[in-house]
């Protein structure tokens, strides 16, 4: 028995053995268009669907599927029974970055009660929605207005409902033997976090992330049509997140946290900043407009300066002007990587040794 098999056609009308999606939490959820359809010309892969923008993970993201049209563009959840959303409150993080051109500037929630528009404030981070009041089994999210640009693209992030957990369970066909010696499960899109490794170093482009076709986990339902014991044996493999980042802090270091991550993977982490490896680096998203790293030290230090090593790509990207806080004017010196050959370590970065003290614990900020 295998996952995603079509079993051969059972002999009664409309019946085929297909693998079918079964929601868990909500009835159901449908969009206007998804860029993950096979005919959508406005095309990304499986993991832009409609599950993406209530999996509960804020990396994951539905895009429509029309190229050259925004507006009208919707995503819509019909609850399991009447619920009253203006009482319990709706959240929602949009998204303006690629394939999403202009971005949004005013949505329309619409329920059984009625419709009302609410701003958007800003990209990245959630917001609430206005919800029309009463109970209604029906929300559905339309883009109404966008700021200036090509109209092209509407995007959701996370859409989140107090007490509603949406699930997507694909139901596997019956097996054609009453009880089969093995059953393989897997996901079928793995996905793609954004760096390659190339001589022993990660080389990372936001264009190289790819969205797993299941970003919240494995879920799925199949029956036997015998009694049959079975032992289970599987493989995970880490999926980039903070969480994920913070398995590597290591007790006693330096850590990192910064207001924008360019890639999910955790080799372009903030904590890639302070791992005494310059072939690794923190690069911050494009479009944070004031790109910061936070440096938390393991104990009280006197600090008489700090030294930042720009990568190439940092240099394309850069900040005409950084900071470093406690100011020093002592230049930094970086070591240049352009001499080292693949596969070699990459010289460490110059070290201080500041005296130790007791103002209160420091923190830098380039």
């Amino acid at each position: 028995m295998i996952d995603y098999l079509v079993a051969p056609q059972t002999g009664q009308a409309g019946q085929t053995g297909q693998t079918v999606l079964r929601w868990e939490g909500v009835a159901d959820v449908t969009a206007s268009s998804s860029a993950s359809d096979a005919d959508a010309t406005l095309h990304r892969p499986a993991g832009y669907g409609p599950a993406a923008a209530l999996d509960g993970d804020p990396g994951t993201r539905w895009v429509s599927g029309r190229y050259g049209q925004a507006l009208g563009e919707w995503l819509q959840v019909d609850l399991t029974g009447p619920t009253d959303l203006a009482a319990t409150g709706v959240t929602i993080d949009l998204s303006g970055t690629s394939p999403v051109e202009a971005d949004p500037a005013r949505v329309r929630v619409t329920t059984d009660t009625g419709s009302v528009s609410t701003d958007v404030p800003g990209l990245g981070r959630p917001f609430a929605l206005r919800v029309p009041p009463g109970t209604t089994q029906h929300l559905r999210v339309t883009l109404e207005a966008t700021r200036s640009g090509v109209k092209s693209g509407f995007s959701i992030n996370e859409l989140v409902i107090p007490g509603v957990r949406a699930v997507p369970r694909l139901v596997l066909p019956a097996p054609a033997t009453p009880a089969p010696e093995a059953i393989s499960l897997r996901t079928q899109q793995p996905g793609a976090t954004g760096c390659l490794q190339l001589g022993g170093r990660p080389l990372c482009a936001d264009r190289l992330v790819r969205p797993s076709e299941e970003a919240a986990g494995l879920y799925r339902a199949f029956t036997t049509r015998a009694d049959a014991s079975y032992s289970w044996t599987g493989e995970a493999r880490v999926r980039g997140s903070a969480a994920a980042a913070r398995l590597l802090d290591q007790p006693g270091r330096v850590l990192a946290t910064a207001s924008s991550q360019r890639v999910p993977s955790v080799a372009a982490r903030p904590g890639a900043a302070v791992d005494a490896d310059l072939g690794t680096a923190w690069v911050a998203a494009a479009d944070d407009p004031r790109p910061t790293l936070h440096l938390t030290l393991p104990a009280r230090r006197v600090i008489t300066g700090c030294s930042c090593c720009w990568t190439s790509t940092s240099r394309r990207r850069g900040p005409g002007r950084s900071t470093c806080a406690p100011r020093t004017d002592a230049p930094a010196r970086c070591p240049s990587t352009s001499t080292a050959t693949p596969g070699s370590p990459p010289p460490r970065p110059p070290s201080t040794s500041p005296s130790t003290s007791a103002p209160p614990p420091g923190r830098s900020t380039p």
